[in-house]
């Protein structure tokens, strides 16, 4: 399943965005993204800067760390669970995406410490000068 850059356009107006607009009213949260091709055309690009006030731009950061974003990892898990599923087109591959999404999103404190991993990860690559920590 490949995610193209019209795509990642609507996630960020129609989901994202009111999303975080909603998690943050006063509209000072900071988006972020990886350097992903999609993510870099100039309908993404206009995207992101017509819905969030703040980004880091995309030349401050690395094009991928996946050893800091616990979102590679959740993706890895989610691959796991689909490896050895039966999968016969695109809706039963989104279908089993959504099942699998749903347990890990279920389980809160796998979450919580997904996410206060981060500070650790990333005092991992400063130690490592940058490279590559699992």
């Amino acid at each position: 399943l490949g995610v193209n850059s019209d795509m990642y356009v609507d996630m960020i107006k129609e989901k994202a965005g009111p999303a975080i607009e909603a998690i943050y009213p006063a509209g000072d949260a900071i988006f972020q993204d990886d350097n992903a091709t999609i993510h870099r055309s100039y309908a993404s690009m206009a995207a992101v800067k017509g819905t969030f006030k703040f980004r880091i731009q995309p030349s401050l950061q690395a094009s991928k760390m996946a050893d800091v974003y616990p979102i590679e990892n959740v993706w890895s898990i989610v691959k796991t669970k689909l490896n050895g599923k039966t999968i016969n087109n695109l809706a039963s591959l989104k279908q089993q995406i959504r099942v699998v999404w749903r347990e890990i999103d279920s389980d809160k404190d796998f979450c919580e410490m997904m996410m206060k991993s981060i500070p650790k990860r990333l005092a991992a690559v400063i130690r490592r000068n940058g490279s590559q920590i699992f």
